[in-house]
C-alpha cells in the first residue's frame, strides 16, 4: 500500500474532535501496549514450565504472538499517521528528513571513529 493512500485511510476514521493531544496520548498507550506484548512474551520464555492461565498467554505462541503484535504495530501507525495529517506532513517526506538524518550521523560517526 502506498503512503498516501493509507494517508486517506486514517483521515477516513479519525474521529472529528480529537485535538493533537488526544492522538499524542493514544499513541503513547498503543507503544505500551506493544511493549507489553513483548514483555509478556519474554517473560513467559523464562517460565515455560508454568502453567499461566491468562487470556494474553494465548496470545504469546507463535502466529497468535505475531498476530497480535502486527495490530499493535498498526495502532502505533495509525496514531502516527493522524498526527502526521493533523501537522500536513507526509509519510514520504518524513521518511525522507530520517534518511538524510541517519546519513549524516552515519557519516559523522565513521569521520569520528574510521580517522
Amino acid at each position: 500500500m502506498k503512503n498516501k493512500t493509507f494517508h486517506e485511510i486514517v483521515k477516513k476514521h479519525t474521529f472529528e474532535n480529537t485535538d493533537i493531544f488526544f492522538k499524542m496520548n493514544a499513541l503513547i498507550g498503543e507503544i505500551g501496549e506493544l511493549a507489553n506484548v513483548l514483555k509478556k512474551n519474554e517473560f513467559y520464555k523464562f517460565f515455560k514450565d508454568v502453567e499461566i492461565k491468562n487470556i494474553e498467554r494465548l496470545k504469546t505462541t507463535s502466529d497468535g504472538l505475531r498476530n497480535h503484535i502486527e495490530e499493535e504495530l498498526g495502532d502505533v501507525i495509525f496514531y502516527i499517521y493522524q498526527i502526521m495529517n493533523d501537522l500536513h506532513y507526509s509519510a514520504d517526506l518524513i521518511m525522507k528528513i530520517q534518511e538524510n538524518k541517519l546519513n549524516r550521523q552515519s557519516n559523522e560517526l565513521n569521520r569520528i571513529f574510521l580517522k
